[in-house]
């Protein structure tokens, strides 16, 4: 867990991503949002790394399970990335959500019945148990790419080494709330 919270820890510098802690019976990690709404929740108990996502507060229904931090690595790096980014207003970046259809993951059953393990092909340490949803179709895209690019894209403005052919503008959505008459003075656009 170490080398998460360094991670974290680089993740959240220089934002007002809120942390807190997070221990409820469940084991420790943490729970993130940025306006206090949307939260994303990580922690660890008996070496899991699991993971959450929910809109009203931090939640304990998991939708990831997996013992390699190197994929909980990953699930922290797009997650909180971002996070971040939405913070520092920078454009957002926007991972492809297909399915794996390249060969580069296997997918089996397990013992729960909307629930797969997804296991690499070429490096099996990255595996994980989780139920098809968005976050993890974008977070397997991600693993195409070495942890230090992608967290430098993450961190960077232009999205290099390796995003920047995913940032997108948030130009129509401002152009609908102005339709709409929202005060926009406080919004600048990237």
């Amino acid at each position: 867990m170490e080398k998460l919270e360094t991670l974290i820890g680089k993740l959240c510098s220089g934002t007002s991503v809120a942390q807190s802690d997070f221990q409820n019976g469940y084991g420790y990690g943490h729970s993130f949002s940025s306006y206090n709404t949307d939260f994303f929740t990580m922690w660890e108990i008996s070496g899991y790394y699991r993971f959450s996502w929910s809109e009203r507060h931090p939640s304990t229904r998991f939708t990831m399970d997996t013992r390699s931090e190197a994929f909980a690595s990953y699930v922290l790096i797009t997650q909180l990335g971002a996070l971040r980014r939405a913070n520092l207003r920078l454009r957002p970046i926007v991972l492809p959500s297909d399915p794996p259809t390249d060969g580069r993951w296997r997918i089996t059953d397990t013992p729960w019945p909307r629930v797969k393990r997804y296991t690499h092909a070429t490096y099996p340490i990255l595996s994980v148990e989780a139920a098809n949803s968005l976050e993890l179709r974008q977070i397997l895209f991600a693993t195409r790419f070495s942890r230090e690019d992608l967290l430098n894209s993450f961190m960077k403005q232009d999205g290099q080494p390796v995003l920047s052919p995913w940032m997108t503008s948030n130009s129509a959505y401002l152009e609908r709330l102005r339709e709409a008459t929202v005060d926009l003075r406080y919004i600048a656009s990237r």
